[in-house]
């Protein structure tokens, strides 16, 4: 559950890149809020355990890892709506018993990165390693086009600093 909830915890932040497509606006998820939800679902799979070392995926408490994350963790910090559907839609596609299987998908898109067949703290770190230093913005639920409308918004910003700066430039002359 630690790689999927490391899994989330990038997709909430890569998505600020795309504001306003990947969230309506900026918001300030941070590395503590991952280390809480480490705490939070530790505590959870304890009293689920009842003192074993394994519990069976179906019977761990994935409605109270779900709200918590939704509502207490990450969506304390979200204020509007539309944001807070994504959110909901990303954890719970995500935070499910299926999650333990090999081939489980991490989001709905062709290209689709699946978990690491092994779970050993090596597997996973090997696993992380293999990903590409760039993906496509469905890996974090957005279409082909955010990139380009993330290119723009960041082409009109340098248009409008260049402009402000020749202003400047030209009422001191």
């Amino acid at each position: 559950l630690y790689l999927v909830l490391g899994w989330v915890h990038a997709v909430v932040q890569e998505r600020l890149r795309y504001v306003p497509t990947g969230w309506s606006q900026g918001y300030e998820f941070t590395e503590a809020d991952a280390i809480h939800a480490l705490d939070v679902i530790d505590s959870l799979l304890e009293d689920a355990a009842n003192g074993k070392q394994t519990t069976d995926p179906e019977k761990l408490p994935w409605d109270a890892i779900q709200a918590t994350l939704c509502k207490g963790i990450f969506g304390g910090r979200i204020t509007k709506d539309s944001d807070q559907s994504i959110l909901d839609e990303l954890i719970s596609s995500i935070f499910v018993p299926s999650c333990f299987d090999v081939n489980f998908m991490l989001v709905k898109a062709e290209d689709s990165p699946t978990l690491p067949d092994g779970t050993s703290m090596q597997d996973c770190l090997s696993w992380i390693h293999s990903l590409p230093s760039h993906t496509s913005p469905t890996w974090i639920g957005l279409d082909g086009s955010a990139e380009i409308l993330r290119s723009k918004a960041i082409a009109r910003s340098v248009v409008t600093k260049v402009e402000k700066i020749c202003n400047l430039i030209e009422d001191k002359q």
